[in-house]
């Protein structure tokens, strides 16, 4: 059982707020709401974020109205939000749909819609339809609750990768993906539909019509190999895709060299291969031995890096929702780090 903060303006909400306690109470969870709390030796404002951080859910409800402004020139429950985004716990964002919301309270809004970290959302009109959207949330986070660890998925790959026989010692971006919850695919159906999956790859601008694909065959997976790209289909349902992310061909220290806007574009293609709402994603880069994250110098003259010992470097998180939006924001970072990591700094 956990404890869910129900974060909103209470004047003119009230239907909604008895609406968020019927939902959270029907899924054998307990509200955490003000109207509950007790007379305490300090503010009402310092309880409320005293009970965010204490809660295991935060559930925020925003609708037209601001609601009291704080000294800071905050409204309370986007303290209690801020407060939330620091503990690191799920946060359910539910918006009611209006033509008229305060400009401060859309200000809000906003904030909340950037903030791509693990966010679940949805829209309401009526009290009914906030009650259905709570439930159907806090069931995907029982279901995210029982995900399996970082370190199993890891392991996952890693199975596949050396199952496959596909130890390279060249470059090799990896991109992964297995949902939470888990679920079985039938890889007779996935190869049955290759032609499907490539062209998605082509659709994505990863590999071209004219390069064709060689099917792969597995006891457990199945897959395509296209040009430098190979993804694999597996039973469990995790995806892989790996790449060289180098060009040799382009110049003549083109082969050290990563381009970043290809490792960017092949990251984000390979979102068009997954077909679920939440789960594990993973991105790395291996054998990067004097390789750089950059694109290549003009000239025939290069400085290498005074220290190599950074070759691989790897990112994962789980996504709750997975979305087009956060997962683009997610990759964005992981690749700007990837330039720091393996960054060159020329003559």
């Amino acid at each position: 059982m956990s404890r869910v903060f129900v974060s909103s303006v209470v004047g003119g909400m009230e239907a909604y707020r008895d609406a968020a306690r019927q939902a959270i109470t029907t899924m054998d969870h307990t509200p955490v709401m003000c109207e509950d709390f007790p007379a305490r030796p300090y503010s009402s404002e310092k309880a409320c974020l005293h009970e965010v951080e204490q809660s295991d859910i935060y559930l925020v409800i925003i609708g037209k109205d601001f609601g009291f402004e704080t000294p800071e020139g905050l409204s309370v429950t986007q303290a209690e939000f801020r407060a939330a985004k620091e503990t690191d716990k799920s946060i359910l964002a539910f918006i009611q749909k209006t033509d008229d919301r305060d400009e401060r309270q859309q200000a809000f809004l906003d904030e909340v819609e950037a903030y791509q970290a693990g966010v679940f959302r949805a829209s309401f009109n009526s009290p009914t339809a906030l009650n259905q959207e709570i439930i159907k949330a806090l069931r995907h986070v029982e279901s995210m609750s029982q995900a399996i660890s970082e370190g199993e998925f890891k392991e996952r790959i890693a199975r596949v990768l050396d199952d496959s026989h596909s130890f390279r010692d060249d470059p090799q971006l990896i991109m992964a993906f297995l949902p939470q919850p888990e679920r079985m695919v039938d890889i007779v159906s996935v190869e049955q539909a290759m032609d499907e999956h490539f062209s998605t790859l082509c659709q994505a601008g990863l590999t071209q019509l004219r390069n064709g694909y060689e099917l792969l065959d597995h006891a457990h997976w199945t897959g395509l190999t296209s040009d430098s790209y190979t993804v694999y289909f597996c039973a469990e349902g995790l995806i892989l895709l790996t790449c060289n992310p180098t060009e040799a061909g382009d110049g003549f220290f083109a082969g050290s060299f990563a381009r970043p806007d290809k490792i960017n574009r092949t990251a984000k293609g390979f979102r068009h291969l997954i077909n679920a709402q939440s789960g594990y994603v993973h991105m790395a880069l291996q054998n990067m031995d004097n390789t750089y994250v950059a694109n290549p110098p003009e000239g025939n003259s290069m400085s290498m890096r005074m220290f190599a010992s950074d070759t691989e470097a790897d990112f994962s998180r789980l996504f709750m929702p997975l979305t087009s939006g956060n997962y683009d924001q997610w990759i964005d970072q992981c690749a700007r780090r990837l330039e720091r990591i393996f960054r060159y700094s020329g003559d």
